[in-house]
């Protein structure tokens, strides 16, 4: 029987999940997320042009290198994200 699995997230952590909870809804395979003070609005936080310039990029960019290589990265390429 495969165990329960849990997840929590932190800040950028925790926008990335609540987003993932939200795109998957049930068919999540997750039974249960924890969102420690994320964004509420994430699309509404681009907005604000001191966070665009001073933060965001030094968070996103090393998440996108993390994660886009490989087959995820020519999809990613291939759908027209920038991921430098």
């Amino acid at each position: 029987m495969p165990q329960p699995l849990f997840a929590a997230g932190f800040s950028m952590g925790g926008i990335i999940l609540a987003n993932y909870c939200g795109q998957f809804g049930e068919h999540t395979l997750l039974q249960g997320a924890v969102v420690f003070s994320p964004s509420y609005d994430a699309i509404m936080n681009m907005e604000f042009q001191y966070s665009r310039q001073v933060w965001q990029p030094y968070l996103v960019y090393p998440l996108k290198k993390t994660f886009m290589r490989g087959r995820y990265g020519a999809e990613a390429a291939r759908r027209g994200v920038n991921i430098v």
